[in-house]
């Protein structure tokens, strides 16, 4: 077994995870797929909006975008 003094067993690391790039990141995170690839296409642009590339939309920003279409209503 090994010596247990030989190691940090306080040591906790920010993250498990190394870096990751901002497609990766957001891509991860934002809930609805079609709002998922236009923001991740904005984001190839160069522009990075903050409404579409949050994790989930607020009740009301998605009642509204639901009202335009029925296809924008799945994934959220």
């Amino acid at each position: 077994m090994p010596n247990t003094k030989n190691y940090d067993l306080s040591f906790r690391p920010r993250s498990y995870w190394g870096p990751q790039d901002l497609d990766t990141h957001y891509a991860a995170r934002a809930k609805g797929k079609l709002r998922r690839e236009s923001g991740l296409a904005l984001l190839g642009e160069g522009i990075a909006d903050e409404g579409i590339l949050a994790s989930s939309l607020p009740s009301g920003e998605r009642a509204a975008v639901g009202a335009i279409h029925p296809w924008f209503m799945g994934g959220e």
